[in-house]
């Protein structure tokens, strides 16, 4: 049995996921088992789409490589096909698995990473292929310690806006190794075979303690080759990028949830400036994208 903390929670697995923190804690709030999945869920779906099934407390999805299975938040069931490797069974662990399990107990995340100041975290939201990883990466470069990648989790502690983070691995894509001089590529820490992107571990500097939210950004690629610029949201605009900005949003199906989720949302608006970085899509701008940062959080 592996152990891990990851995504908030105390885990305890039988299919070993380096990808997440190791960690000795003295409950468990997830178990991670190998074994047969229930051919569907117990209760009536709220939502079916292809080979996913969902209710409030049930997960179900059926991939040509295994079944994941969800129960309550507290159970993740692996059901493994012949010839499976095992860097897409982690792949789909840490990303469809993993959030239907935070949905199922009632946390909310972003599509973001974040870096650590001493005023809070700075997070960076955006839709998949905005940049959000190399920019992390780049602020790393200049000093700031990384705090997450790809998820931040996102809860209310009094006035404070917290963050939690999900596990010690920055996922980049092939030319931002180019983008940020980083020299050659390992193939070993390619995250799946065919596709171009590869993970950069930061274990050392990994914190597993929420910490406050100062700023978010995002970042919005458009066509062009115009220099990235910097505009301060509020209200229903900060709000409507903020929900643009969720981690896997179809997960969201229950009305308690989504009345949960809005709440949450539209106190994070009010209280977290929000800084949208308009970029174009045909240049490298990651220098100016972390110079707006880095000037906007002093």
């Amino acid at each position: 049995m592996y152990h891990y903390w990851a995504y908030g929670m105390l885990i305890a697995s039988e299919m070993e996921v380096p990808e997440m923190l190791p960690f000795q804690g003295a409950s468990i709030d997830l178990h991670i088992r190998l074994g047969k999945a229930p051919a569907t869920i117990p209760d009536t779906p709220l939502k079916v789409i292809g080979s996913m099934q969902m209710s409030a407390n049930h997960y179900r999805l059926e991939l040509p490589i295994c079944t994941y299975y969800v129960r309550e938040g507290k159970e993740i069931i692996i059901d493994i096909k012949p010839h499976a490797d095992e860097k897409s069974l982690r792949l789909f662990l840490l990303a469809n698995a993993m959030a239907a399990a935070l949905h199922q107990r009632q946390q909310v995340a972003l599509h973001a990473g974040a870096i650590v100041t001493d005023q809070g975290l700075i997070v960076v939201s955006g839709h998949s292929g905005a940049g959000k990883s190399t920019t992390i990466s780049a602020l790393r470069q200049k000093g700031y310690a990384a705090f997450a990648d790809d998820v931040v989790i996102v809860s209310q502690n009094g006035d404070a806006i917290m963050g939690t983070a999900s596990y010690p691995i920055v996922k980049l894509w092939e030319d931002s190794f180019e983008k940020l001089q980083l020299g050659g590529r390992n193939e070993e820490k390619r995250i799946r075979e065919h596709i171009p992107k590869y993970i950069n571990s930061f274990h050392q500097e990994f914190s597993k303690e929420s910490l406050p939210i100062r700023k978010i950004f995002f970042i919005d690629k458009q066509p062009g080759t115009h220099p990235p610029s910097a505009e301060s949201l509020s209200g229903v605009q900060a709000f409507s990028y903020l929900k643009e900005g969720l981690y896997q949003t179809s997960q969201a199906n229950t009305p308690a949830y989504a009345q949960h989720l809005f709440q949450l949302l539209a106190v994070v608006a009010e209280s977290v400036p929000l800084t949208l970085i308009k970029r174009g899509d045909a240049v490298n701008s990651i220098d100016d994208i972390t110079r707006l940062i880095t000037e906007s959080s002093h």
